[in-house]
Parts: structure tokens; sequence; C-alpha cells
């Protein structure tokens, strides 16, 4: 009964979209303990409401949405996306695959490949390297600096060792996975260095090897945070 009124809230868009036939994103957002909107003072001003659903019964709204939206046509294509084919949302495809993108305006993040630089440069800048920006937040503050270097709230390189576990928080993420070329190629690294943490999550049973893909199983999407995990210790040869 409980897992029914939970999901009646969803039914309203999935009907929507049977007609639309379009991309449909499901989330369900978390709070944690002493999380909420704090008041004067820092104190909560909104607890979390009671009768959230523990992690059974979200387990099982997962399993009926999918269901559901299976029958309108929408597939699961990532963690928290269902569409038709040819409906993917490319922007956010853009991010899953751990694509380059521009942050504009107040708060926005980017990030950008540096091809390795000719000789001559630093060490560092001969070697292929991944660059995060992100802009000033407060919207007044950015307009004072816009157009000039100073609206650059900062840049950060992605050290080599933690790239293995920033590619897999965002292809993890994906239904069909990523090909190991497309590995070395969106990281600059050579795809030995995952070699550890791969082999430990194809026995765990949570991702398979498909040719030269490697790819989520059904209990991989499913504890997507613990299969990435195994990456933040990825193999120091990217150092």
């Amino acid at each position: 009964m409980q897992l029914q009124l939970w999901f009646a809230i969803f039914v309203p868009k999935i009907i929507f979209l049977k007609v639309c036939k379009y991309e449909m994103p499901l989330l369900f957002v978390t709070r944690h303990p002493g999380e909420g909107f704090p008041a004067d003072g820092g104190q909560l001003r909104h607890p979390p409401p009671p009768g959230l659903p523990d992690d059974d019964l979200a387990s099982d709204m997962l399993d009926l949405i999918t269901e559901r939206t299976a029958a309108t046509g929408l597939q699961r294509y990532e963690v928290s996306a269902f569409a038709i084919a040819g409906h993917r949302c490319a922007h956010n495809m853009n991010y899953w695959e751990f694509g380059d993108y521009l942050g504009i305006g107040a708060g926005a993040h980017g990030k950008i490949s540096l091809p390795a630089a000719d000789a001559g440069r630093t060490a560092e800048e001969a070697q292929d390297r991944v660059l995060r920006r992100w802009k000033l937040k407060h919207p007044a503050a950015y307009l004072l600096q816009a157009g000039t270097a100073a609206a650059i709230g900062a840049d950060t390189i992605i050290p080599a060792e933690q790239r293995p576990f920033e590619f897999m928080l965002n292809v993890l993420r994906l239904r069909e996975g990523f090909a190991l070329g497309h590995f070395e190629a969106r990281t600059g690294l050579p795809r030995t260095v995952i070699d550890v943490p791969l082999s430990r999550a194809i026995d765990a049973g949570w991702l398979s090897r498909e040719g030269a893909r490697i790819v989520p199983t059904e209990s991989g999407l499913r504890f997507a945070n613990d299969v990435v995990s195994l990456f933040l210790t990825a193999d120091r040869a990217a150092e």
C-alpha cells in the first residue's frame, strides 16, 4: 500500500510523457540528519518530514517506476533518466561521458581538457591535463567583474590520480557503460591504471566486460556509489 501511494506521486508525469514521448529524469532526493533550510541563527526551519521511505522501499519504488516507464516506451539509459530512442538528453550525455563544457555566468562551472603543451613548457604543461573552472557565485560580485579574469573564482587542475574516479563518477551512470579507449581519450591516462579496481568491480558482479566495453550490471546500477568508490584508490601508476 505504501509503495503504491509513493508511486502515485510519479503517475501524472508518466502519463504525460506517454503522450509526449520525450526524456524524463526521476530523482529521489535524500535529506540526511541535520540537513534542512536554516533560519536565522542556523537553526533548521524545515526538518525532514516523517515517513520518508527507507532503502528497501526506495528500491521497490525504483523497480516499479522502471517497469511502468518501460511500458510507455521509456527505457532507463542512465541511473536517473528514462527516454525513448532518439530522445536522450544530449546536454547531460556530455556530462556523463566526461566531455568538456564551458561555465557561463555567476556560479557556473566548466571542465576543459588541455592537451600536452610543446616542449619547453613546465613539467605539468608537458602532460595532458583536465581543468575545472568556476565563476564567482554571488551575482552582484560576478557582474562587477564580468568579462575580466577576476570573474573566475578558481582554476583547478585535476590530479592524474583523481581522474579515474572523476571519470567513473560520470560514465558509470550510463547503462551502456564506456569503451576503454574512451577512458584513455578523456583522461589522458593508460587503461592499466584502472586494472585493479576494475577487476574488483567485475568480481563483485557490479561490472562486466563486453569486448572493449565496460558495462554496469543491474546490481552495478543499483549500487553505483559503491562501484565508483572502488576507483578512489586507482592504481598509483596514474601519478
